[in-house]
């Protein structure tokens, strides 16, 4: 099947007489050769807050991707959970070497081959409500970075891919509030301005 897909991207490069055949056939192979996911490695880095987090890089056969997450401090009783070392003597407790560790060898595996622009096919292996097991700051990192691999193999904007994933036909931009509701918010305001 390879070599059938090289012989296509001679016989094309032939046809449009490139100036740069090698180029055009490395390009015309990229195209014709779908994406898979080749290796996944995380880190731990700093954030701009001097705080550890978690930076992935996700390579395919069409490069690599890289993302990391901020950290925070969860504010909902349903938010996912960050996973911390919690040895206080180093980074205070707030290192991320389990989660980095986690990245590398469970999620890793898991996703090692699979195609990057099927996100919402990824094995879910955190089955804990908070995703405590993996940590919610190794699971969004290696997220962020199969979404931008995602995009790169579809040739879309990330919008766009996200959109894709979420079963969106047209994306449009969040408004805070629809138009039957502004009304009914400016009478509100209207009827508070009245009254005072």
């Amino acid at each position: 099947m390879l070599s059938r897909k090289i012989e296509d991207a001679f016989n094309a490069a032939v046809r449009a007489k490139t100036p740069d055949p090698v180029l055009f056939i490395s390009n015309h192979v990229k195209k014709a050769v779908s994406s898979v996911i080749t290796k996944v490695k995380a880190r731990q880095i700093l954030d701009s807050r001097g705080i550890p987090t978690v930076e992935v890089d996700l390579y395919t056969n069409k490069g690599m991707f890289r993302a990391s997450v901020p950290s925070g401090t969860p504010i909902g009783m349903h938010e996912a959970v960050e996973l911390r070392d919690g040895d206080k003597g180093t980074y205070l407790g707030n290192g991320v070497t389990r989660a980095v560790r986690n990245v590398n060898e469970k999620i890793s595996e898991a996703l090692i081959g699979m195609d990057p622009t099927l996100q919402s096919q990824m094995i879910d292996q955190d089955k804990t409500e908070k995703k405590g097991e993996l940590g919610a700051n190794a699971i969004l990192a290696v997220s962020i970075a199969a979404s931008k691999a995602g995009d790169a193999e579809k040739e879309v904007p990330l919008y766009k891919h996200s959109a894709d994933l979420s079963g969106q036909s047209n994306p449009f931009l969040p408004v805070p509030a629809r138009p039957g509701q502004l009304s009914v918010l400016f009478f509100f305001l209207h009827l508070l301005i009245l009254i005072i």
